[in-house]
């Protein structure tokens, strides 16, 4: 319950109800009621503050007294505040309880009294152990308040910093763990110590019975989380002071490092479990993603676990590949012998697709896949069909692909058809649609035409077709003629239909 200036009454506080001739108090309860003196009409004139409904009241024990004529409070565990403040004392809902601190005392002193307490003496050690019995009953409790939990925790703690070393036993023989022959683990005024005949031990130490090994400064103090010993760094278990090893997360650094076997901060490469890591050279971060490696002249790459990746890998939506056994990232033309494909890598190792001028070459790569392309190909936005050979270049001028022979652009490497001049043989000749040049007799948009059989090249003049046993006539466009044709001062006569000379 809540009064009204905000203080909190828990569950099982007492509360007051008066019972007398005067009925005015009677229905409800009260956290407390004074006697005030007489009353006008008869008895003692009663003074209630902190009113509670009976709904909020269970009654478990009752105990009748009588009110004295002096004043004397009947019940006063209401504050100063609340009490001269009146007012209704109504359900609140409870504050979170922390017993962080309190649990971190109860583990404390748990700690000294595993580690042995003969070294302090039974009154100091009993009273920490009282101490600690309230804590544990505190931190059980879910309807324990935030200062019964404070409460706690500073007895404990006070307990725990009042351990009183033995000084003797009682017949007057020096105590075996007392200051000249104390020997183990010791607790002083919240640090632990470590002692063998007496003297403090410092720098790393090994308890065996804990298996862990720790470290002691020069003040014999066992020290937690990072520390530089001797120029390498270590990590110390902030609760136990046992040192770490292995992968360790830093958070107020925001930073991953190893510590080998011997607890020390690694740098640089490091093989761990199977697995290349890498750390930064200062700060031993453990790094992730590209990384250069510039004394073996290789770019690599770590997953967010910081394991070197090998093969192929999809980074940031683009495609790389690393050696199988460098890791070392590929550039350039590489073979994927799993997928039965070339593909080509650019400087930053990415994967190119379309049309890519390699080294003075034009080269094709599948848009979805990255396969290097090879023969015939066409490329939409630029119109035109063009042919690649078998490594992926493309070709320009004359090519035999197949038995036969094409004709490709020799700036653009788009094929020719249709007629075409070849001026290095002086020669015209066709190339159907296809872009395969013809031989013998073609019609050509409604004209004849006669393409040597060998060469391909367009034949003019006079021409005999054997196997139609006619002689026929082309013009210089190599075109046949019909009818009546003057040729070199001759005339000569041609079938209208068939163009054979008459």
């Amino acid at each position: 319950m809540k009064g009204p200036t905000g203080h909190v009454y828990p569950a099982g506080t007492q509360v007051v109800r008066h019972s007398s001739t005067d009925t005015n108090f009677e229905t409800d309860f009260f956290l407390a009621m004074v006697s005030t003196g007489p009353s006008p009409i008869g008895g003692m004139q009663p003074v209630a503050a902190g009113e509670i409904n009976p709904q909020y009241v269970t009654i478990t024990n009752t105990v009748v007294e009588t009110v004295p004529a002096d004043g004397t409070v009947i019940l006063n565990n209401i504050t100063e505040a609340d009490y001269n403040n009146g007012g209704a004392i109504t359900p609140a809902t409870q504050a979170q309880v922390d017993k962080t601190a309190l649990n971190a005392a109860i583990s404390k002193a748990q700690g000294i009294i595993s580690a042995g307490t003969s070294q302090y003496t039974d009154t100091s050690v009993n009273t920490m152990k009282t101490a600690m019995a309230n804590a544990q009953s505190i931190a059980a409790n879910n309807d324990a308040t935030q200062q019964q939990v404070d409460s706690a925790t500073s007895t404990l703690t006070n307990a725990i910093n009042g351990l009183q070393d033995n000084p003797s036993n009682q017949n007057g023989q020096t105590n075996e763990n007392t200051p000249a022959n104390k020997n183990g683990q010791v607790n002083e005024n919240g640090h632990w110590y470590l002692y063998k005949n007496g003297v403090k031990q410092t720098g790393m130490q090994t308890i065996p019975e804990q298996h862990k090994t720790v470290y002691y400064n020069s003040n014999g103090q066992m020290q937690y989380g990072q520390q530089k010993i001797n120029g390498h760094w270590y990590l110390f278990d902030k609760a136990t002071g046992a040192m770490k090893t292995g992968m360790q997360t830093i958070p107020e650094q925001h930073k991953t490092v190893y510590y080998n076997s011997n607890g020390q901060m690694q740098y640089g490469q490091q093989k761990i479990n199977g697995h290349w890591y890498l750390f930064d050279k200062a700060t031993g971060a453990m790094k992730t993603g590209m990384q250069t490696i510039p004394d073996q002249h290789k770019t690599v790459y770590y997953n967010s676990n910081g394991q070197m990746q090998y093969g192929q890998q999809k980074i940031n939506g683009h495609w790389y590949l690393f050696d199988k056994a460098t890791g070392a990232m590929k550039t350039g033309m590489q073979t994927i012998p799993e997928q039965h494909k070339t593909v080509y890598y650019n400087s930053n190792g990415q994967m190119q697709y379309g049309q890519q001028k390699i080294n003075g070459h034009w080269y094709l790569f599948d848009k979805a896949t990255g396969a290097m392309k090879t023969g015939m190909q066409t490329i939409p936005e630029q119109h035109k069909t063009v042919y690649y050979n078998s490594n992926g270049q493309m070709q320009y001028g004359q090519q035999k692909i197949n038995g036969h022979w094409y004709l490709f652009d020799k700036a653009t490497g788009a094929m020719k058809t249709g007629m075409q001049t070849i001026p290095d043989q002086h020669k015209t000749v066709y190339y159907n649609s296809n872009g395969q040049m013809q031989y013998g007799q073609q019609k050509i948009n409604g004209h004849w035409y006669l393409f040597d059989k060998g060469t391909g090249a367009m034949k003019t003049g006079l021409q005999t077709i054997p196997e139609q046993h006619k002689t026929v006539y082309y013009n210089g466009q190599g075109q046949m003629v019909y009818g009546t044709q003057k040729i070199n001062g001759k005339t000569y006569h041609f079938n209208q239909v068939t163009g054979a000379e008459q």
